[in-house]
């Protein structure tokens, strides 16, 4: 590791989390840089064999073409998963015009080609200018959403179309970075989203709000909640810190990790009485629902869980991370 990457994992954005000696058995949070080629897949089953984990997790699925921020938790904090899934996201993507195929980006086989040199910078940026807000997106046929047990793709490679139902997705902002005209014209976009949005889907919408067809041919996740690209560790040098018995230092702290969610710190009477099955009584001003991660007074994670009831509000735990490997 250079001594920038070390300054930045000891000092900045993916703090050391304790000994290294047993970090192998242990459970961590990572920010994993996925490569482009790699499934999702292939990225747990080498973090297994890093690791040294059974339980191995990621918190929302990136295609083999696409690459960036890949959160993996392993032992207990594949418990986590649904949590740290529900942060928005930012992706950088690029667009071709002009060319649409199967898979929605370069993977596939073309299936429509349109003349685009007509395509222009102002047509492009009134076609995104109301892409915002709760909108109605299908997933695309060839991304892993489930259709009844099985990944959509699954069954678009097998020749059949897979009945995706559409669904509401948040667009916060997508904001167009540069336009290159040419024959085939190519925008760089970013977009700003909440969990579900598929990328190449937003990019064939794209296509036909200019009237013209389009394909993502290069999609970058840049974050995901707290997890951030510019401070994520790839493969090799998860590799690398694994042979020194350093995995400590890729690891990121599961308060950094949970920072969306506001926390709540108990007393160990408290703590005592949670890790019973109990729920707790709250004092603070909340909401109804509202999702609270749970610390003991020394900063371990207990417990992500619900506000329920009013006057008074009561803590119930959801999913207890406490205790074990």
């Amino acid at each position: 590791m250079d001594a920038n990457r070390a300054q930045l994992v000891t000092e900045g954005g993916i703090p050391y989390r304790g000994s290294t000696s047993d970090m192998k058995a242990t459970s961590v949070i990572l920010n994993i840089l996925k490569p482009p080629g790699m499934t999702s897949h292939d990225v747990i089953d080498f973090i297994r064999d890093v690791t040294h984990q059974r339980r191995v997790g990621h918190a929302g699925t990136l295609d083999p073409s696409a690459a960036g921020v890949l959160v993996v938790m392993t032992g207990r904090y594949t418990r986590l998963s649904r949590y740290l899934m529900n942060y928005d996201k930012r992706y950088r993507f690029e667009l071709t015009f002009g060319v649409a195929t199967d898979t929605g980006d370069t993977e596939g086989e073309i299936v429509e080609r349109r003349d685009a040199s007509n395509v222009s910078e102002e047509q492009v940026r009134e076609a995104v200018s109301t892409l915002r807000g709760i909108l109605e997106m299908k997933p695309h046929r060839y991304s892993a959403a489930k259709v009844s047990g099985r990944k959509a793709y699954e069954i678009a490679r097998e020749g059949d179309e897979p009945e995706l139902e559409a669904r509401a997705v948040v667009i916060h902002e997508v904001r167009l970075i540069s336009f290159t005209p040419a024959d085939e014209p190519r925008a760089l976009f970013e977009v700003y989203c909440g969990k579900g949005t598929y990328v190449r889907s937003l990019a064939e919408v794209i296509g036909r709000r200019v009237d013209n067809c389009a394909h993502a041919s290069f999609v970058l996740r840049t974050q995901i909640g707290p997890f951030l690209a510019n401070e994520a560790v790839t493969l090799e040098e998860l590799s690398h810190l694994s042979e020194e018995d350093c995995l400590a230092e890729a690891a990121m702290s599961d308060q950094q990790a949970l920072a969306g969610y506001q926390s709540l710190r108990i007393t160990p009477d408290q703590a005592h009485s949670l890790m019973h099955g109990n729920t707790l009584l709250l004092s603070g001003d909340y909401h109804m629902g509202q999702v609270l991660a749970c610390f003991d007074d020394a900063g371990n994670l207990l417990a992500m869980g619900e506000v329920r009831g009013s006057r008074p509000q009561i803590f119930q735990p959801r999913t207890v991370v406490s205790g074990g490997r």
